[in-house]
């Protein structure tokens, strides 16, 4: 079976959601909590890509800080 797709011209792009991480505006300690909604692992990856991009001496810990039986809630930390 083959199928045959339209191509369309002139479609916006909708608008997505775009999130800034601060990590760059961190000093070591800080800390931010990660918004509801948000996949704890994309904020590891921004996190994995600002230190690639920016050098080797930076530290960011993501930790899980609700309680037990509560909903997860999690932090970002600047740790070097």
């Amino acid at each position: 079976m083959v199928v045959t797709l339209k191509v369309d011209s002139s479609i916006p792009i909708p608008n997505g959601m775009t999130l800034t991480y601060p990590f760059s505006d961190m000093k070591v300690g800080d800390s931010f909590a990660i918004p509801p909604g948000v996949k704890v692992s994309a904020v590891r990856t921004s996190a994995s890509m600002f230190i690639a991009r920016k050098g080797k001496g930076l530290g960011f810990s993501v930790r899980k800080v609700s309680a037990r039986g509560q909903p997860a809630k999690y932090r970002v930390w600047r740790v070097s």
